[in-house]
């Protein structure tokens, strides 16, 4: 078993092990299988322990997906199509964490649920493994208070991502300080967010206050949202920190 004690959060240790048991099959018994969903860090870590005489595919229902499933098959089988996309139209404005919520309300997990999409406000697309298609497509009336339509769709359509920028001053790169600034919130409470696992830094979990984060991070903190640390802009004559963040909206 590959040694995962790097990895401090236990679900995200189990998940991995969870997986890593999946691809010891496929190596031992000449079969095809398919990861749940994971995020880009997760899959950095799955990658190098898939065998040399496995091949595998990394899909996400769309390009540019975040989320992805990775099929592992031996070279002579062909690859099968694992994923549907649902298509959602609402009358009223929904958000991302309210189709969440209606879909996991349904009695399903995250690591079954890919990305979610938006097309404005009321165009909506999810991504789902094959075999929860139909039971979301049956079972998923509403969003939130608000009744919706729902299909199955051949693509993906999205609307360009759009952010709001911000600038701010620093005394150092440390994570604590810059979730602070950033969200708007006590350093002390930044800092106990981290310790209790609430943070991640471009998608792996991160329990360090004193972390140093760098230009082109993506940075997450649960109940708050997504933040970038896009630009350094310079240093002051007091050597603290000039820095652009984007926020997306």
């Amino acid at each position: 078993m590959v040694n995962l004690d790097f990895i401090q959060d236990n679900s995200l240790k189990e998940k991995l092990k969870q997986t890593i048991e999946k691809i010891e099959i496929a190596d031992k018994s000449n079969r095809s299988i398919d990861t749940d969903f994971l995020d880009p860090y997760e899959r950095s870590i799955i990658r190098p322990i898939i065998g040399h005489n496995l091949e595998y595919y990394e899909d996400g229902g769309y390009d540019e997906a975040e989320r992805k499933i990775i099929q592992i098959y031996p070279p002579y089988l062909e690859r099968t199509e694992k994923l549907s996309i649902i298509k959602i139209i609402s009358k009223n404005q929904i958000s991302h964490r309210e189709i969440l919520g209606s879909v996991l309300g349904l009695g399903l997990v995250r690591e079954k649920i890919g990305d979610i999409v938006s097309n404005g406000d009321f165009e909506h697309y999810l991504i789902v493994k094959n075999e929860l298609a139909n039971y979301i497509h049956s079972n998923l009336e509403k969003v939130g208070n608000y009744k919706i339509n729902i299909s199955f769709s051949d693509k993906v359509v999205c609307s360009e991502k759009k952010f709001v920028s911000r600038e701010f001053v620093v005394k150092s790169k440390r994570l604590d300080l810059f979730l602070s600034k950033a969200f708007a919130i006590r350093r002390d409470l930044a800092k106990s967010y981290i310790e209790n696992g609430f943070c991640k830094v471009n998608f792996a979990p991160i329990k360090s206050a004193s972390s140093l984060i760098n230009e082109g991070d993506l940075v997450s903190l649960r109940g708050y949202g997504r933040v970038f640390y896009a630009e350094d802009l310079g240093m002051s004559k007091k050597d603290n920190y000039f820095i652009r963040a984007k926020f997306p909206v």
